[in-house]
C-alpha cells in the first residue's frame, strides 16, 4: 500500500512555519486586596488600613518602610503568591493590586502568611516524576538569585505497605543538587535519573539568599518537603469532552469506581480550566485535583465532570494489570470539553498556553488525546486537521524539549482515539453543506494515511472508536446524541495494546485491527474482493454492511458483504454500478456507521475493529474529486 504523504507533509510544514511566526501581545490585569487573595489570611480591617498606607504621602510611606524591620527579611523569603512581598521601599499612591513593598509585614507581624512553596504547582505530595533512564527536571519560584538545595530521600518505613514489598529497593545514597534562582525567583534542575519505585520524600531549601546580602538563611529555614513520590511513567491526557468525561458517568459506573483502590501506585492530578495569552512556566492556580493515589472520591465520585478522565484511567489501569505495581504511573489530565485543535496549538493557542505550557517542564512517558468533534465543521475544518493535527505534535515534542533540556522527548510517543460516534442511530450522515463531518474528522485524523505511524506522524498509535455508540447516552439519555458513550472502558483497553506497543515496544502486541491491502474487482461476476494483512489475525464479520463502491469517487453506494475467508471479504457490487468502473472504496465513514461493536470487519483474536478507509483502487489514483486525498490500494 503506497501512502501518498506529500500533501500532508506540505501541509504540516506550513502550519507549524505560520504558527511560530506568530506574535502574541500580553495585556496587564489590575486586582483589588481582596481579589490578590489577602483576605484570606487578613481581616477587613487590616485591609482598609492598607489602603491608607499606600495613600500616605511619598515620606510617610518611605519612613513606615524603613522603620519595619521585618521588611527586607520577609521579601527575601515570600517573593510570591497571596502575601506576597514586593522590593522595599515602597511607592506612594498605589492602586489596589500594586506594589506592596513590606506593608503586609508592617500590618501582619505574627508572620500569618505561610512560606510561598518553592515547588511550582503541578508539583505535590503523592505524585509521580518520570523514572529512569530519563533525569526529571524539577522546578518553581524562589527568592531572586537565591541558592536552593534539592534533596531526594527514599522512606522505606512505607516501601512495603505501598507497594506489598514489590518495588525495586533502594539506590545508593544519592547526593543533593543545588541549582540557583535567576533575577525574577525561576529555578530548575536536573534530578538523578532513578529506577521505577518508592516512596521518597523530596525537599527544596533556600540555603542562600541574594536578597540578604548572601548571607545563609535563618535558623527556621525557607523549605518544602512533598512527600510520597514516587518514580515511575508519567502520561499526559489531554483534548476535549469525550476525554474529560469522568468514571463517574460510565457504564458500570459503581463498580468501576469501587474497584479503584486496587491500584494505589496510579496517581491522579488535574489541572484546573485556564487560558493565558501567553504560554505560562506554571498553571495560574493549585491544581483542581491535587496528586493523590486512585480512589472513588479521586476519580470523581458523583456526576461532576471535573474529574478524572475516564479514558485516561481506563487506559492506565489496562497498563498496570500488565506490569503491576512495580511500575507507578502518573496521570495527569488537562482538558477542557467543546474546544477546536486550534486552542490547544502552541504558540497562541489560549488554552495550551495556560494548561498546556505549565506541564512542558515535566519529564513524560507519552501523551494521551482524544479530541476532534469541534473541528468536523464544513466545509473545511475536517480538512484542514490533516495538516493541524501533525503540526499540533509536532510544536508539543518541540516545547518539551526545550523546557526539560531532555532530547528523547523530541519524539515521545503520542497515543490518540480516533473520534466516536455521533448520534445513536446507525449509519445517520449529516453530510449536507452545513453541519458536522464525524467522518471526514477520522480520516484526517491519520493525517489522510489510513493508519499510523506514517511519515507525517511518527510514533504515534491510535484507537478506534467508530464503533461504539450504544443507542443512548448516558449523559443525555433522552435526546439522540451519542456523542458522549458510556463506553469508555473499550476505549481504555484499545489505547492500551497502544501504549504497550509503541510505547514499551512490545511487537508481540497487536494494537489495530485488521487493515485491507488490496481490492480486486471481478467485473464478469460483479464481485469486489477486499483483503487484509494477516497480521491481525483471522478476521471476524460481524455485518454486511459498512463498505462502499464508486465509479467516480463522489457518489457511493453499499457493497454487502456476501462471502468471506480468513483473510477477506467479498462484496457484491451495487446495481448501481452495473455498467461502469469501480474505482474507489470506502469503509465506514459515516458519522456513525454502527452501534454496540457490530461494524463488518474485525480481528477474531483481539477484538479490534478495522479502521476507516477510502482509497483509490488501482490505476485510478486521479479518482478524487471531494478532496479526500485518498490512500492509494495497489
Amino acid at each position: 500500500m503506497a501512502l501518498g504523504s506529500t500533501w500532508v507533509s506540505v501541509a504540516v510544514a506550513v502550519v507549524v512555519a505560520a504558527i511560530e511566526a506568530k506574535t502574541t501581545v500580553v495585556s496587564s490585569v489590575d486586582a483589588s486586596w481582596k481579589g490578590f487573595g489577602i483576605d484570606t489570611v487578613w481581616t477587613d480591617a487590616q485591609c482598609t488600613d492598607l489602603d491608607n498606607l499606600v495613600n500616605t504621602t511619598a515620606a510617610g510611606c518611605q519612613a513606615v518602610c524603613e522603620t519595619t524591620p521585618r521588611c527586607n527579611a520577609i521579601n527575601a523569603h515570600v517573593p510570591t503568591g497571596p502575601c506576597a512581598l514586593r522590593s522595599c521601599p515602597c511607592q506612594p499612591g498605589l492602586s489596589p493590586g500594586g506594589n506592596l513593598s513590606g506593608f503586609e509585614a508592617f500590618l501582619n507581624v505574627n508572620a500569618a502568611c505561610p512560606p510561598t512553596p518553592l515547588f511550582a504547582n503541578v508539583f505535590g505530595s503523592g505524585m509521580v516524576l518520570q523514572r529512569a533512564p530519563m533525569q526529571p527536571r524539577v522546578f518553581g519560584l524562589a527568592p531572586p538569585n537565591a541558592t536552593l538545595l534539592i534533596t531526594v530521600l527514599q522512606t522505606t518505613a512505607l516501601r512495603s505497605t505501598e507497594h506489598s514489598g514489590t518495588v525495586r529497593p533502594p539506590p545508593a545514597e544519592t547526593p543533593p543538587t543545588t541549582t540557583i534562582a535567576n533575577a525574577a525567583g525561576e529555578w530548575s534542575c536536573l534530578l538523578p535519573a532513578f529506577p521505577a519505585g518508592g516512596p521518597f520524600n523530596l525537599t527544596a531549601t533556600v540555603v542562600q539568599s541574594a536578597d540578604r546580602g548572601g548571607a545563609p538563611a535563618p535558623a527556621t529555614p525557607h523549605q518544602q518537603t512533598i512527600s510520597d513520590v514516587l518514580f515511575g511513567d508519567v502520561f499526559v491526557c489531554g483534548g476535549q469532552s469525550n476525554m474529560e468525561l469522568p468514571v463517574a458517568l460510565v457504564n458500570n459506573a459503581s463498580a468501576e469506581l469501587a474497584a479503584s483502590t486496587a491500584f494505589p501506585w496510579i496517581r491522579l492530578a488535574v489541572v484546573g480550566r485556564s487560558s493565558s495569552a501567553t504560554p505560562l512556566r506554571d498553571t495560574s492556580a493549585p491544581l483542581l485535583l491535587p496528586w493523590q493515589k486512585a480512589s472513588p472520591e479521586a476519580l470523581g465520585d458523583g456526576q461532576s465532570w471535573d474529574y478524572f478522565s475516564a479514558t485516561c484511567w481506563f487506559t492506565a489501569r489496562e497498563v498496570a494489570r500488565t506490569f503491576g505495581p512495580t511500575v507507578p504511573l502518573g496521570l495527569i489530565g488537562s482538558y477542557v470539553g467543546g474546544t477546536p485543535i486550534e486552542l490547544w496549538t502552541p504558540p497562541n493557542g489560549t488554552l495550551y498556553n495556560g494548561m498546556i505550557a505549565p506541564l512542558t517542564g515535566l519529564a513524560i512517558k507519552a501523551v494521551l488525546w482524544y479530541q476532534g468533534e469541534n473541528n468536523s465543521f464544513k466545509p473545511t475544518a475536517w480538512v484542514n486537521y490533516a495538516a493541524q493535527f501533525p503540526a499540533m505534535i509536532q510544536l508539543w515534542r518541540k516545547a518539551w524539549v526545550n523546557n526539560t533540556g531532555i532530547p528523547s522527548l523530541s519524539n515521545f510517543p503520542f497515543g490518540f482515539a480516533q473520534i466516536g460516534p455521533r448520534d445513536c442511530i446507525p449509519c445517520v450522515d449529516h453530510q449536507g453543506d452545513a453541519g458536522t463531518f464525524y467522518g471526514g474528522v477520522r480520516w484526517a485524523q491519520t493525517g489522510f494515511q489510513y493508519s499510523v505511524p506514517n511519515t507525517a506522524m511518527p510514533n504515534s498509535f491510535m484507537a478506534v472508536t467508530a464503533d461504539l455508540a450504544e443507542g443512548y447516552s448516558p449523559v443525555l439519555p433522552l435526546v439522540a446524541g451519542c456523542v458522549h458513550y458510556g463506553n469508555k472502558q473499550d476505549v481504555g483497553r484499545r489505547l492500551a495494546l497502544g501504549v504497550l506497543n509503541t510505547v514499551y515496544g512490545d511487537a508481540t502486541v497487536v494494537a489495530i485491527g485488521p487493515m485491507v491491502t488490496s481490492v480486486t474487482v471481478s467485473e464478469s461476476s460483479q464481485l469486489a474482493t477486499v483483503t487484509f494483512d494477516p497480521a491481525a489475525g483471522p478476521i471476524e464479520v460481524r455485518n454486511t454492511s459498512g463498505f462502499e463502491l464508486s465509479a467516480d469517487g463522489a457518489a457511493y453506494f453499499s457493497a454487502v458483504i456476501t462471502a468471506h475467508t480468513a483473510s477477506s471479504v467479498g462484496l457484491s457490487i451495487p446495481v448501481e454500478l452495473n455498467s461502469t468502473v469501480v474505482v474507489s472504496l470506502r469503509y465506514i465513514l459515516h458519522d456513525t456507521p454502527c452501534i454496540n461493536q457490530t461494524c463488518a470487519v474485525y480481528s477474531s483474536i483481539t477484538g479490534l475493529p478495522s479502521p476507516p478507509l477510502i482509497a483509490n483502487l488501482a490505476g485510478h489514483a486521479g479518482a478524487d474529486p471531494v478532496g479526500w486525498n485518498m490512500t492509494a490500494l495497489l
